[in-house]
């Protein structure tokens, strides 16, 4: 049994369902690193996920709802710079950093 310390109130969480998330996770993969409009994300299982875009700031700028069908996510409205892609589900987070050129 784990737990999760990622919000304030400690919650149990079945150690199977955490390391199979985990695992899940480390399939998916964010390309091209630098782009210069479309992110392509491979890897997404057959749930729902989230993505928010947070620029170097704090600011979110991006934030949509993917499931696996999305392969790409179009960030061409965003402003030359690095930006961190976040993709949630549930309390299990990737992030990855990426460049707009």
């Amino acid at each position: 049994m784990l737990f999760n310390n990622n919000s304030e109130t400690p919650e149990c969480i079945d150690e199977n369902e955490q390391i199979s998330n985990k695992f899940d996770f480390e399939k998916i993969r964010v390309y091209p690193i630098p782009t210069k409009g479309e992110l392509g994300i491979s890897g997404l299982e057959s749930v729902n996920y989230s993505i928010e875009i947070i620029d170097m700031q704090g600011k979110k700028v991006f934030m949509k709802s993917l499931s696996a069908d999305v392969s790409s996510i179009n960030v061409e409205s965003l402003e030359v710079g690095a930006y961190m892609l976040i993709i949630n589900r549930g309390s299990i987070k990737k992030t990855v950093l990426f460049t707009k050129i």
